[in-house]
């Protein structure tokens, strides 16, 4: 609870040589008050009403001071001096404000880009170790070499990881190469090229397919069942209105348009396919 604050500006020329000493106490009083009243301001309305008669209380000593000024000087030299510091002190204040909000706007900027750099960061790592695991899934080129002596390959993704992979086996005396191109770049393509080498993977070297069309017609039907693509036996729509049908384990092609299906010995993935 503030105290009552007594001490307002009196105006200069009723500030006399007589009562300079007694204005002078009167301010040293309210000064001492004003700094109790800091001390047991318990709420924002004191602080706002302390704000306040701090802003009386400099009013009052600048005051006095223009009072002592104007007795040694001629009045109309003493409020020129009054209105040049006025205007000196608004433009401070313009210039003190201005500055605080510079402050503030690159103090926040500093931190939303130390924010972004360690997202930034750790989203690269992230990336960088996921380039790791989809590289581990390729074969090692000595493992190629016993098979093929001469060759070369050129891998060279758009991102740091990509849907673009190549494939080798060998099963008895076949070879398999394969240049896998899956939907997507980036992390979505990488994640749909671990899909495709671990369901090539499974079909060749497992199940034993050795037929291109066939290959492609198992690995196709298994990519579209891995990502729940079916729905009451129909797996959507084509470019071309197309739509995909299996049935006891056959793929057949619902054509909604005049291309006409492919027979099963060029069987190839529709245009929806994600390889």
């Amino acid at each position: 609870q503030t105290t009552q604050f007594k001490i307002v500006p009196t105006g200069i020329e009723n500030i006399t040589e007589e009562n300079i000493a007694l204005r002078k106490n009167e301010i040293e009083n309210a000064r001492a008050q004003l700094e109790e009243d800091k001390l047991y301001a318990a709420s924002k309305e004191d602080s706002i009403l302390i704000n306040a008669r701090e802003a009386v209380l400099r009013a009052v000593e600048v005051e006095l001071q223009n009072a002592l000024k104007l007795i040694e000087t001629q009045k109309s030299e003493i409020r020129y001096k009054k209105r040049e510091l006025y205007i000196t002190t608004g433009l401070l204040l313009l210039l003190s404000g201005f500055s605080v909000v510079l402050y503030v706007y690159y103090r926040d900027k500093k931190r939303i880009n130390r924010i972004l750099e360690t997202q930034n960061k750790n989203i690269l790592d992230s990336i960088t170790y996921a380039k790791r695991i989809q590289q581990s899934i390729l074969i090692e080129e000595e493992e190629i070499k016993k098979v093929l002596p001469d060759f070369f390959i050129y891998h060279q993704p758009k991102d740091i990881v990509s849907g673009d992979f190549y494939w080798f086996s060998q099963v008895n005396d076949k070879i398999f190469i394969a240049a896998v191109d899956c939907t997507g770049h980036g992390v979505p393509g990488a994640f749909m090229s671990l899909i495709a080498n671990t369901l090539l993977n499974k079909i060749v070297n497992e199940k034993g397919t050795s037929d291109p069309a066939h290959i492609l017609k198992h690995l196709h039907a298994d990519i579209t069942e891995s990502l729940h693509q079916e729905d009451n036996g129909e797996r959507g729509t084509g470019r071309n209105g197309d739509r995909e049908k299996r049935r006891n384990g056959e793929t057949s092609i619902l054509s909604d348009s005049p291309i006409l299906p492919l027979p099963d010995s060029v069987v190839l993935p529709l245009p929806h396919s994600p390889i």
